[in-house]
């Protein structure tokens, strides 16, 4: 993986939890998602790294929930939960305005439980603009519940690692291994030119419901390394 060159990498938005509030006992705000007892959470396949984050996201809480696999798509999960059949998802932000928002939030039938920050380099949490002031981030909703104390162990260090290599990288481009170094300068440079490109951006955040982020050179670089040499403690936790 490492022998391609990097072009640039972006994505669209971000992830979040959405669970029903019509649980027992029901949720009013993240914090009460504690108290939920027999929480079922949708999925598409252990795999899925939506699947992973959103259960990564529920154990850095401490939160007691069913994975309950086997789903195809978030079509087939929306009206599961609808119908009371299934409890929460973790979805992308396009999926959340476009979708679950006009059936489900607005209406009072599911909150945003919290959405899963990107990290920079150093591994701290990134605010995400294109989330509402109702709709916090995860470690934020732990601070709230452990006195302004920021979330730790592997759990956390995994769901960094997922957030960084499959999420902030999750529209890569690459090309081929011993691509001559003028070519790949010139690639670099138009994509560049296309991230900087007004009417492109509008046309994205149109299509995704959210603006791109996108990864420096050297960010890219060193996502490629992470994904390919991960830290030997998540890859044997993963």
């Amino acid at each position: 993986f490492t022998k391609f060159e990097f072009i640039g990498a972006g994505s669209s938005g971000g992830r979040v939890q959405i669970p029903r509030t019509g649980v027992t006992p029901p949720i009013k705000t993240p914090a009460d998602i504690m108290k939920v007892q027999g929480l079922k959470q949708a999925g598409f396949r252990p795999t899925e790294s939506l699947d992973i984050v959103g259960r990564l996201g529920f154990d850095v809480m401490g939160v007691k929930y069913k994975y309950v696999p086997g789903y195809r798509g978030a079509a087939k999960i929306l009206p599961a939960m609808l119908q009371g059949e299934i409890d929460g998802m973790t979805t992308g932000i396009t999926s959340l305005r476009a979708n679950f928002e006009p059936q489900m939030i607005g209406q009072g039938k599911a909150i945003v439980l919290w959405y899963f920050p990107f990290f920079d380099v150093n591994g701290t949490p990134v605010t995400n603009p294109d989330f509402h002031a109702n709709e916090p981030a995860l470690h934020q909703v732990y601070q709230q519940l452990h006195g302004g104390k920021m979330p730790s162990g592997e759990h956390w260090e995994a769901l960094k690692w997922m957030q960084t290599v499959s999420g902030k990288t999750a529209m890569t481009l690459v090309a081929p291994p011993k691509t001559p170094k003028d070519v790949v300068n010139t690639l670099r440079a138009a994509y560049e030119k296309a991230k900087a490109d007004p009417e492109l951006a509008a046309a994205l955040e149109k299509s995704a419901g959210s603006n791109m982020v996108y990864v420096t050179l050297e960010e890219g670089e060193k996502i490629m390394q992470m994904a390919q040499h991960p830290d030997p403690k998540i890859a044997a936790f993963l």
